[in-house]
């Protein structure tokens, strides 16, 4: 959860995946120089070093000891769940192997997966409302970044009209069509309960989507497959010391 130093103190932004964070660290960089909490060693595969999940994916629980109390400010971007899990599910198309299968498959292993362990997949599966700090000022990614601009501006009492936060994972797009089915919206609606009430985003309407009369097929395979992607993701987590 990168953290930049301003004149006035420390800004402490909390990086959801999948709701614009890497174009809020690189504004975040431009504006007040390198950040820190933000996991180089990691980045660079460096051998026993790091946390299973990358520093700036921690949970709220794992910070709650790094924020430091002069922090003027504590914030997050968050995105309305279908769509998170939308762009989640296009960035690892050619990543995962798990996302060669359709969405509805894929989301389905996906929840098992956290439901073994929340940590799956660097938290990038992770419901937000785990992830986002309870003192942290929320902006919504739907509201684009001006307000968050702002509300920057206002705490540090500065300004940068030349900078703006662009969009820096082109992958992130949909791109085809992703087929949703009534299942996927049901199953997204109670894996991220929390978050739809917490960040007042309102649920859809099931009957606008249509039927898969496969999804408890698709449900039994993601229980078979589900223990043996996260025991490979463990083996991952032990890296070597050398």
């Amino acid at each position: 959860m990168p953290m930049v130093l301003s004149e006035r103190g420390p800004v402490f932004f909390a990086h959801v995946p999948k709701t614009g964070g890497t174009s809020v660290e690189h504004y975040l960089y431009q504006r007040f120089g390198p950040l820190s909490l933000n996991d180089v060693n990691k980045q660079a595969n460096l051998p026993g070093t790091g946390l299973i999940c990358a520093v700036n994916h921690l949970s709220a629980l794992d910070l709650r000891e790094m924020i430091p109390a002069q922090a003027i400010l504590v914030f997050a971007m968050v995105r309305d769940p279908l769509e998170r899990c939308l762009s989640e599910y296009a960035w690892q198309q050619g990543a995962s192997r798990m996302s060669r299968m359709p969405f509805s498959t894929w989301l389905r292993v996906m929840a098992r997966c956290v439901a073994i362990d929340a940590r799956a997949y660097g938290n990038h599966i992770r419901p937000q409302d785990d992830l986002v700090p309870e003192q942290a000022r929320i902006f919504r990614l739907e509201d684009g970044f001006d307000q968050m601009i702002d509300r920057i501006d206002t705490v540090t009492a500065s300004q940068r009209p030349d900078l703006a936060v662009g969009h820096l994972k082109p992958r992130a797009g949909h791109g085809p069509q992703i087929r949703v089915h009534r299942e996927d919206v049901a199953l997204i609606q109670s894996l991220y309960a929390r978050d739809y009430a917490r960040f007042g985003y309102a649920p859809r309407t099931l009957s606008d989507y249509p039927r898969d009369r496969r999804a408890p097929a698709r449900a039994a395979l993601a229980t078979l497959l589900a223990p043996a992607v996260m025991a490979r993701q463990r083996r991952d987590w032990i890296r070597p010391c050398s």
